[in-house]
Formats: C-alpha cells, structure tokens, sequence
C-alpha cells in the first residue's frame, strides 16, 4: 500500500525491514518485488538489479519470472 500511495522511501523502509527479520518469510517474494519497484522509482538501478537477482535465486518458481528477466535485461 506504501509503495502505491506513500512515500517511495518509506515503502522501500518495510520491504528492507520486513526481508532482514523475515528473508525466507510467506511474504519474502512479495517483498522483494515490492522493493525492486521502489529501487527502480528511486534510481537506484546496481540495488534493483540485485534485488531481481535475488528473486531469481531464491524464488525461482514465482510468476514475476518473466517480469524479473525483462526488467534485469533492461537494466544491462
């Protein structure tokens, strides 16, 4: 809900704060696609790569896949 009517940063906060006490948590692949998009608003293209990288890694069967792919080839 941050990240679609707050503040940018803010979003970004809980998706940080929610992935360091709970990486592997029901809600880590959400949270890290969540930050991804907050990364990719703020400019911080090197931190949304590695935050897609990671969704890969970790969530290889997630339906933002494809999503993840593209947006990491549009970032080379």
């Amino acid at each position: 809900l941050l990240l679609a009517e707050g503040p940018t940063r803010d979003a970004l906060a809980s998706f940080d704060s929610y992935l360091a006490t709970s990486p592997n948590g029901t809600l880590a692949e959400e949270a890290l696609v969540g930050r991804a998009s907050a990364l990719m608003r703020l400019g911080h293209r090197d931190e949304e790569r590695e935050a897609w990288t990671r969704l890969l890694r970790e969530h290889p069967d997630s339906v933002q896949v494809e999503r993840a792919r593209r947006r990491l080839s549009e970032l080379r």
